[in-house]
């Protein structure tokens, strides 16, 4: 009849071992494939007039541009962690215009966070932040032409 308390036991230990390792494979992978990624992305954006900041939090690393002392656009990448497999998506845009998407499939979840190189987030970054600007810069020149329209 003990058995059960036993198998119970073995049960906890194993999922602490399991949500432990999932755990410092989520930080690594923050630690060096999105820090890398964002900083290559930083390098670059500043050329342009850009001020780029890169935060980590506990879940996730952030990185958030400005342009003229104004955020311009902001994007993230979580780690969401399971015993047995780690969930990372994106949140990108500004504010209440912000979109999450996963970067990880579900054959990926299981296989390792590896499958997820620096380049795809940076294309997914660049993909995200040229689509975003796109509609901000239309957006802003409607508003600009038809203030020109009413003078």
């Amino acid at each position: 009849m003990d058995d059960w308390k036993e198998d119970l036991a073995i049960f906890f230990r194993q999922l602490d071992r399991d949500f432990g390792y999932m755990k410092q494979h989520a930080r690594e992978f923050l630690d060096y494939t999105v820090a890398d990624a964002f900083t290559e992305l930083k390098t670059e954006l500043e050329k342009y007039e850009r001020l780029v900041q890169v935060l980590p939090s506990d879940t996730g690393d952030y990185l958030i541009v400005l342009h003229n002392n104004e955020e311009e656009f902001s994007y993230r990448i979580e780690a969401e962690v399971f015993p047995k497999h780690v969930r990372v998506y994106a949140i990108a845009g500004q504010g209440n215009n912000s979109e999450s998407h996963e970067l990880t499939s579900e054959r990926e979840e299981y296989t390792g966070l590896h499958h997820i190189p620096k380049d795809v987030i940076i294309e997914d970054f660049l993909k995200r932040y040229r689509s975003y600007i796109s509609r901000q810069a239309s957006r802003n020149w409607r508003y600009s032409s038809e203030e020109n329209k009413n003078e």
